[in-house]
Formats: C-alpha cells, sequence, structure tokens
C-alpha cells in the first residue's frame, strides 16, 4: 500500500477497498505539496499514482496543473508542458489562453539580451506546432510581441514575427 509521509503524518491511501472517504483538509493540503513537488520534479507518472491514491478535487488539481503549465511554457518547456497536458488534460479553452500567455512572453523576448538571435521566436513556433492557437488567439499573440518591441525601439525585430 501506498503512502506518504509530510512533518508528522502518515497518510494511507483513500481508493482502496477498506475506506472510500474524502481527504481532510489537512490532508488535501498535504497532497496537494506534494502533488506540486512531483509536478515540479518533471515526475508525472508519480503524480498520477499520487493522483489515483489521494484524489484531489477536480478544480483543485486543475489549478496545480495551470500553475505548471504557466511556468513550463514561456521558458520553452513545451516537451514538459505536453506530457503534462497528455496526463493531467486541461480543458481547451483554458489551455488556449495559458498557451496565448506563453506565447506572447516568447514573443516579447525577441530581443533578450541572454538569448540573441531567434532562440525565442524558435520557441514560440515551437509552442504553436505543439499547442496550436486559433488564428485569432496567435494574431493578438503576434500583435502584442510586435507592440513591445516597437515600444523598446527594435524597429527592425517585428519583421521577423511575421
Amino acid at each position: 500500500m501506498n503512502t506518504f509521509e509530510n512533518g508528522n503524518n502518515n497518510i494511507k491511501p483513500l481508493n482502496t477497498d477498506q475506506t472510500k472517504r474524502r481527504q481532510t483538509p489537512d490532508e488535501e493540503q498535504q497532497t496537494l505539496q506534494k502533488l506540486k513537488e512531483y509536478l515540479l520534479d518533471g515526475d508525472i507518472d508519480k503524480a498520477l499514482e499520487l493522483q489515483k491514491d489521494f484524489p484531489l478535487p477536480e478544480e483543485i488539481l486543475q489549478q496545480a496543473v495551470q500553475e505548471r503549465m504557466k511556468f513550463l511554457l514561456p521558458r520553452g518547456y513545451t516537451d514538459k508542458a505536453l506530457e503534462l497536458q497528455k496526463a493531467f488534460p486541461l480543458p481547451e479553452e483554458v489551455l488556449q489562453q495559458i498557451v496565448q500567455e506563453g506565447m506572447m512572453f516568447l514573443l516579447k523576448q525577441v530581443r533578450n539580451f541572454f538569448h540573441p538571435g531567434n532562440y525565442y521566436l524558435n520557441e514560440a513556433l515551437e509552442l504553436q506546432k505543439a499547442f496550436p492557437l486559433s488564428e485569432e488567439m496567435l494574431q493578438q499573440a503576434v500583435q502584442a510581441g510586435m507592440k513591445d518591441l516597437l515600444s523598446r525601439g527594435h524597429v527592425d525585430d517585428p519583421l521577423e514575427l511575421q
């Protein structure tokens, strides 16, 4: 039987034949913290096992997944985001919003000092390939990137975004 320790507590799984009870708020918080640790480490298998053994309410689970996706996508971790979406699918409209935010961030970074050249543009293209945005949402992201570049005096860079 799987268990995990958090502080002085040793929590046993809820989905067993012996017990069918909801977690207490304290247990739920401990489970959420452990889930976030697994997601941070990129250990999707352990996160899935934890959710199976200690199920969190859907809205709490999705909030944790959204937080992680919001971290991964603007940093170009598209493959990790794909794995996460496959294991813990977010609703399409939520996913599209997170992808658009990630796209906007990447396109605004085209002239970033730390990654010169087309690094962020390439990451934005990879993101669009992995999580295709609607035409309207993509145009909004590109326009935001162009506006940001122009406002910072990078007149030639918006041509790269087209």
